[in-house]
């Protein structure tokens, strides 16, 4: 296999994995079922991808789509925002403007914007600031921007993040216990 991929291919795909299977285990809270629907996905897109010729790296589809997954499942729980009362609007902001990302780095811009904007309109704050600033620093990172980068942005994040907030007890912290 060719694992230089992993730092030389400049597609956000990546990306959109972590976020799409974060937001999806905010409404769905089991890993398994999450990490099965991305396995899922991502074997029906190989499969449909040899008759088409499209040239897809096996190292994606073994390692770095799952890996995304799996840190977005990670982050989710970290930042513990509340699932929505509208799950309908985030399948209808999510789905088609990841076929735009099929476009590459440009379609990339294309998903940031309906996809912070649905979770602000669905009043999930906590995830729409933590996934803005995570796609924004990923934009940002042009020159950088390989799968490896994407995986390492909202890890990065999560750690300013949780100088603000507490990612690690249900209860307040008290000195005194």
């Amino acid at each position: 296999m060719e694992w230089n991929i992993v730092v030389s291919d400049a597609d956000p795909w990546v990306m959109y994995r972590v976020f799409i299977a974060g937001l999806a285990h905010i409404y769905v809270q089991d890993i398994w079922k999450v990490l099965a629907a991305s396995y899922v996905a991502s074997s029906l897109i190989y499969v449909l991808s040899v008759p088409l010729e499209w040239t897809w790296s096996p190292v994606h589809h073994m390692f770095t789509y799952p890996a995304g997954v799996i840190i977005g499942i990670f982050v989710s729980m970290a930042v513990k925002q509340e699932p929505s009362r509208y799950p309908t609007l985030h399948l209808l902001a999510v789905v088609p403007w990841t076929a735009v990302g099929v476009y590459g780095t440009l379609g990339y811009p294309m998903f940031i914007f309906p996809y912070v904007i649905t979770l602000l309109v669905a009043k999930m704050y906590r995830w729409a600031m933590f996934s803005g600033v995570c796609m924004l620093l990923n934009a940002l990172l042009i020159p950088l921007h390989s799968p490896l980068v994407s995986l390492c942005i909202p890890v990065a994040t999560l750690l300013v993040y949780s100088w603000f907030f507490d990612i690690y007890h249900d209860t307040p912290f008290d000195l005194d216990v």
